[in-house]
């Protein structure tokens, strides 16, 4: 079965139809919690080169959706616990093992993404593939805080905190892009940080495993 997609437009005024309307694809690649037993765990694309969180097996889910594993040029990780982070070993060893190389993966996450994203390439598939990573500029890691701003794959990333688990910073996004303004929040309870994010938003993704 072909992974969901769906468009979306930003919201339009009395006054949009005099002007061009433009639109993002979301590709859902998994929908489903840590146990789910029917859904793959969370990842999906925006427009084919912007992975939100990276859960699902990638390596097998983007050639579905049709796209190369060549393709992602950034994922952006909201939290480190599995079901939203595992499919980004077998992604960069994908890449790693390319007969030619393509442009280093930006991954963007919350204060600790670099260290976590090490050991888990080094757990996944050893040393000498994270020396590979590394050698072949496969991997470069930006990290951030509530409230910071960054520009990701030619989309302004805005970070909100999010209340999830105590053991590790936890973010939610909203990600500009051609007038639409797409929130993700990842895991979150009731926080204030989720309620920010929806009123910066036109549209939203929303994990409700603790709602």
């Amino acid at each position: 079965m072909d992974p969901p997609r769906r468009s979306i437009e930003p919201r339009r005024s009395a006054w949009a139809s005099a002007r061009t309307v433009t639109e993002v694809e979301v590709t859902f690649l998994g929908t489903g919690a840590a146990v789910a037993p029917h859904a793959y765990n969370v990842a999906m694309v925006v427009d084919g080169t912007l992975l939100l969180d990276a859960g699902a097996p990638l390596s097998v889910h983007l050639p579905r959706a049709g796209l190369s594993v060549a393709e992602p040029r950034a994922v952006i990780l909201t939290h480190f616990h599995a079901d939203h982070t595992f499919g980004l070993a077998s992604l960069i060893l994908a890449r790693v093992l390319l007969e030619e190389p393509p442009p280093p993966l930006s991954i963007v996450g919350p204060t600790g993404t670099r260290a976590y994203v090490r050991q888990l390439v080094e757990f996944a598939w050893g040393p000498e593939m994270l020396q590979a990573a590394i050698a072949r500029k496969q991997v470069e890691v930006q990290e951030v805080t509530a409230g910071d701003q960054v520009q990701v794959d030619g989309c302004a990333v805005t970070a909100y905190p999010m209340t999830h688990t105590p053991r590790f910073s936890c973010l939610g996004y909203v990600i500009a892009k051609d007038g639409v303004r797409l929130g993700y929040s990842g895991d979150a309870e009731a926080s204030p940080g989720p309620e920010a994010l929806l009123h910066a938003c036109a549209h939203a993704v929303s994990r409700t495993t603790y709602a």
